[in-house]
Formats: structure tokens, sequence, C-alpha cells
């Protein structure tokens, strides 16, 4: 999948190969795992960022807004 900064193994990854963490998601309940050095890894539910036009949205409406456009794409 590759979010590290969202999921614990791509966490992990990341780390031991020095990869650069971008975060897409505030909010969410904090992860089980350590957090890394800005405390800011978080899973579940919240609001996108770093997302483009779905940035600010909530997880229910970013789903529906990214499945109508790929519906529109195939059209």
């Amino acid at each position: 999948m590759g979010v590290p900064g969202h999921d614990e193994r791509d966490a992990a990854f990341a780390q031991k190969y020095a990869i650069p963490v971008r975060r897409w998601l505030r909010g969410g309940r904090r992860s089980a795992a350590k957090p890394p050095a800005d405390g800011r890894r978080y899973s579940g539910y919240g609001i996108l960022g770093n997302s483009g036009k779905y940035d600010g949205l909530d997880y229910a409406r970013a789903v529906d807004a990214i499945a109508a456009d790929s519906r529109a794409r195939l059209r």
C-alpha cells in the first residue's frame, strides 16, 4: 500500500531505509506503535491533507468524492 505516515509496517520500512514520510491524514486516533519523532502518526478515520482537491474532506466524503471521480473517468 505504501502509507508510511499512517501504517506501522510501512513506517518501519521507511524509517529503516530513510525514506521521507509525507502525511495525508489529520486527526483519527493515535497509532499503537511508537510514533515518529514528530509524534504525528495516526490511523483510522480523519481529515485528508496533502491530497490535492480532496484536502479537508473527512473519510466518508473523501471516499465518495474519489469514487465519483473514478467513475467519471471511466465514462
